[in-house]
Parts: structure tokens; C-alpha cells; sequence
């Protein structure tokens, strides 16, 4: 079973060292001032029983726009590599440029990173777009076509349907859904790479292959029906595990993953590989939210 914990509105790199500590803590039944992190070869962080040498918790963490993600496993040393990544798809001004560039050189100046079938998919693929169109829209090929054409917030989308009448769908419905697709793309990655110590810089980051990836709806029908709320909920929305990972060319068939959306702009991406054949179901387990004050410094200042 793998645990997770995620931390709101916390200062970083203070959130990620506490958030480290307490994972210990909690998992291993530890005093706060026993809960040493450690760091393996690739500079990952884990911990090491000192009571038991067949005993570590390993443990991945990411942080961005306010949220701390950590997700942690208790294993033999070795036995489990881990990767997680956050990522929000309206921190920065990517809008400003797509519209100054289009969203196809958006892409293209991230295409170092992807394998060549992810970048043609970001660009043209409409199959894995999930747009939010009104009910008596159906989106024919014709659709798809222009769908998969644009590429500006002011390109006036249009098509006519089977019964040749006119219809159109707003750009900046189109190139949400479109960012929201990179974002997903990119924080599995992310995960997949963190999980095996490297960094974005591996020679082998274009042999690596995503099919068929799609972002998680953002909220269920029972979230609340709140524009509001939903701009500042952190409630759980789809988990997508439908994707299909290739390594020069061939399906990865050892690495469990997820990505899970948070509120309407968060996304979260899971990644772990157990290296004992016995051993490769892998369960991961649901995110517990804490507040830096709250939840850790309490814990803190009692260890």
C-alpha cells in the first residue's frame, strides 16, 4: 500500500522537508528527531531503519503553485522506485504566447522532452480532447478537423455539420483543453522520470512513449455545482490509469501509474516500479490533505 499526503498553501521547500520527516514519522512509528532523511546515489531521498537494515520507507516529492505532494512505500532497501509529480495548468501565461505563436510552436519548443507521436498527438490527435461542448453539439470529422486546427484564442472555429448548417465552438473552450492535455502529458513524464532517479535531461526522455494519454475530468457530479468553489477545491476528480507506457517501442509492463485531478487545476501523477517479482500489485491508496500548521508543525514540536 502506498500512502500519500499533499500540503496546501505552505512555503515550498519548507513543506517538502517537514512533509519528508512526518512521512517518517507517522509510518514507522518514529521520534520527530529520529526521522533522519537520507539520500541514495541519485540524490533521492529515503529513510533507513536503524533498527532494522531490511527496512526503508522510499519516498518521491513535488511541489508547485501552493501544493506538496509526497508519496511514500515501507520496503526492503532497493525494492521500490517511486515518482510523483504536481503540476497547475493556470500558473503561468502560456496564453500570451499561443496567441502571439500558436499553440503548435507551443508545443514545439517542449518537443525535446516528448517522443515525436506525443507531439503530433498534442497537436492534432481530438479523439483524448475532452472539451466541454454544448448538448446539442456532435463533433463529426468535420469538427475534428477544425477542432484539431486550432491553434489561437481569437480563430474563429467553424464547420458545418451532416445537415450542412453552420456551428461553432468557442477557441478559448478549445485551447483549454488543449493545455490541459499537455499538462496531464507532462506530469506523467515527469513521474515516470523522477521515479528512476534522472532528471528531464536523460538521453532516453524521446524513447519514452505515452499513447492514448488523456487528462482527468477536473470534478464528479457530486463536487457541488459552485463556479467558486470549484476555482478553490481541491476535491478529488477523475483518476485515469487508461494509457498505454512504451519504451523504444515496447509496453512497460512493470511500472503502475495514475494521474488524478485536484480541484480544477491541479493534477497529480503517481509512478512506482517494485523490482521483487512476487511483488508487482501495486495499490495506491487515496491523498490526505494537511495544512502546514495545523497538521505538521504540531507534530514537530512534540517530536
Amino acid at each position: 500500500m502506498l500512502k500519500y499526503y499533499h500540503v496546501k498553501d505552505a512555503k515550498m521547500s519548507l513543506a517538502s522537508s517537514l512533509l519528508k520527516h512526518l512521512a517518517i514519522a507517522k509510518l514507522c512509528g518514529v521520534p520527530w528527531a529520529e526521522a533522519v532523511v537520507s539520500r541514495d546515489a541519485n540524490g533521492k531521498p529515503f529513510y533507513a531503519s536503524k533498527t532494522s537494515g531490511s527496512e526503508t520507507i522510499e519516498f518521491n516529492v513535488s511541489h508547485q503553485a501552493g501544493i506538496v505532494t509526497i508519496i511514500a512505500c515501507i520496503c526492503a532497501p532497493g525494492e521500490a522506485q517511486l515518482g510523483t509529480d504536481v503540476v497547475c495548468v493556470n500558473e503561468r501565461d502560456d496564453y500570451a504566447r499561443i496567441e502571439k505563436e500558436g499553440f503548435f510552436s507551443w508545443v514545439d519548443m517542449h518537443s525535446d522532452v516528448f517522443a515525436p507521436s506525443e507531439t503530433q498527438a498534442l497537436k492534432m490527435d481530438t479523439t483524448q480532447l475532452a472539451l466541454h461542448l454544448p448538448e446539442d453539439l456532435e463533433l463529426t470529422g468535420y469538427a475534428r478537423d477544425a477542432i484539431a486546427r486550432c491553434q489561437y484564442l481569437s480563430q474563429i472555429t467553424t464547420w458545418k455539420d451532416a445537415a450542412g448548417q453552420a456551428r461553432q465552438l468557442e477557441p478559448e473552450v478549445i485551447i483549454e483543453a488543449k493545455l490541459r492535455r499537455f499538462f496531464a502529458l507532462w506530469c506523467l513524464r515527469e513521474a515516470y522520470v523522477k521515479m528512476t532517479g534522472e532528471a528531464l535531461l536523460a538521453e532516453w526522455l524521446q524513447e519514452l512513449e505515452f499513447r492514448r494519454f488523456r487528462a482527468p475530468s477536473a470534478f464528479k457530479e457530486e463536487c457541488g455545482s459552485s463556479q467558486t468553489s470549484k476555482n478553490t477545491s481541491l476535491e478529488l476528480g477523475e483518476v485515469v490509469t487508461d494509457f498505454g507506457i512504451f519504451f523504444k517501442g515496447k509496453m512497460v509492463g512493470d511500472i503502475a501509474m495514475e494521474l488524478r485531478a485536484f480541484g480544477k487545476n491541479y493534477m497529480v501523477a503517481s509512478a512506482a516500479r517494485l523490482k521483487v517479482p512476487d511483488k508487482l500489485m501495486v495499490i495506491f491508496g487515496g491523498f490526505v490533505e494537511l495544512e502546514l500548521e495545523r497538521d505538521i508543525y504540531v507534530v514537530a514540536e512534540v517530536g
